[in-house]
């Protein structure tokens, strides 16, 4: 199967849920003159309800090593959110695999932060940066750890004063 899935479609807005599978290698089979070099696949579960989306997502880069990497984001109704981005893969250097985690927060009005966390493979010392942002996402505050840039910006400026990452695992 290519897409597989179900849904609970309750009636109303933002109603509903549910999940789906697509495998991107079982479409280049069914059709590898448009599919071209599709590979992968990715699982989403859904809830509108909740405001609520998940994604995994298990693939291969370019030199058919593994990459596996999932989506969580969540949103209030008055558009506030969060979203957590985790990846597992090649990031350069040595064939080593880096785990890199992204998490962005954001105000109803725009005001946001970003803090991600580098690890592993080649960054055996990892790495933490963090940015942030005003209402017209305009950058306001940057640091990280290692020195990738020079820090910019006042840390009171961000809507959110603290690196705030889920556990490492």
């Amino acid at each position: 199967m290519i897409i597989d899935g179900k849904a609970d479609p309750r009636l109303g807005d933002n109603k509903g849920n549910g999940q789906f599978l697509i495998d991107f290698e079982a479409g280049r089979r069914v059709n590898p003159i448009d599919a071209g070099d599709a590979k992968g696949q990715v699982d989403v579960r859904y809830d509108l309800t909740a405001r609520h989306l998940d994604l995994g997502i298990m693939s291969t880069n370019d030199l058919g090593e593994p990459v596996m990497a999932d989506y969580a984001y969540n949103e209030a109704a008055d558009g506030a959110g969060d979203m957590v981005f985790n990846i597992d893969g090649n990031a350069g250097g040595t064939a080593a695999q880096e785990h890199i985690t992204l998490r962005s927060r954001w105000q109803s009005n725009g005001l946001g932060r970003a803090d991600a966390r580098l690890a592993g493979g080649d960054l055996a010392t990892g790495a933490i940066a963090s940015e942030c942002w005003d209402a017209q996402f305009r950058r306001t505050f940057y640091t990280d750890s290692v020195n990738f840039a020079p820090t910019e910006g006042d840390v009171a400026s961000c809507a959110f004063s603290t690196t705030d990452l889920p556990p490492q695992h």
